[in-house]
């Protein structure tokens, strides 16, 4: 595969979150709120956190692709990975993130 290639599928992957944060921009600001006050107490946060207050709140996506857009930006760093405890993941490999406030 070839560079262009790859800018185009990284170019493809941006749309796309950018629709499904787009379709349930509610939802996705909700969750990232929630996400930002796990990381700051517990130090880490992942879907499987969010996913069972999404419920509590009835909170739920127009696509389940929106999970990832609550993640998005600088201000959220990668820091692993964990196997998911939620039933419908069956198990598979999540990310794990934390937040961090970005500086002025």
């Amino acid at each position: 595969m070839n560079q262009t290639s790859l800018l185009d599928m990284e170019q493809a992957k941006q749309r796309g979150l950018d629709r499904a944060e787009a379709h349930s921009q509610r939802f996705v600001d909700v969750m990232r709120e929630h996400a930002m006050c796990i990381s700051n107490v517990v130090g880490m946060v992942s879907t499987d956190d969010l996913r069972p207050l999404a419920d509590k709140l009835g909170q739920h996506p127009h696509s389940p692709n929106s999970w990832g857009s609550v993640f998005r930006g600088p201000e959220w760093e990668h820091i692993g990975w964990k196997k998911s405890d939620w039933p419908g993941n069956h198990r598979r490999h999540i990310q794990v993130w934390k937040y961090r406030a970005l500086q002025s």
